[in-house]
């Protein structure tokens, strides 16, 4: 989630991985050149990333470091396709597992030892909000 606003009497971007019990600052506005931002959105395909748009210079975006990253468990719950990101491509790998009564770490997004319809919330959850890990 991200927020474009005033936050402890400090204007700028935040982000929260925790539906907003936490936020981390993303950087200040405006940023020098450009104008005011107007809009922001999370790139759903590319955890990390995010896009500003501004009120007459046009849209910049950003991404995290790896050192910010809590993506770096041993299994990235949600990549059912098992290709290291959480995307929109991770769909149809976890209906097909859902589906067939197999089991995968990764599609066991609500980590109670069975993949079942009981993980659809969390595997939805993960996929909008970013990734979960588990160590």
């Amino acid at each position: 989630m991200y927020v474009l606003g005033t936050l402890l009497d400090q204007q700028g971007i935040y982000r929260s991985l925790d539906e907003g019990a936490t936020w981390d600052f993303l950087g200040q506005f405006p940023l020098g050149i450009v104008d005011q931002p107007l809009v922001l959105g999370a790139d759903p395909d590319l955890f990390g990333r995010v896009y500003v748009g501004t009120s007459g210079t046009g849209f910049f975006y950003g991404d995290i470091t790896s050192e910010t990253d809590p993506c770096d468990g041993t299994v990235l719950l949600g990549d059912c396709n098992q290709d290291g990101v959480v995307n929109f491509s991770d769909i149809p790998s976890f209906i097909e597992i859902l589906i067939a009564g197999t089991y995968l770490e990764e599609a066991n997004c609500n980590q109670d030892g069975v993949v079942d319809f009981s993980d659809i919330d969390r595997f939805i959850e993960i996929l909008i909000g970013g990734c979960a890990n588990m160590s």
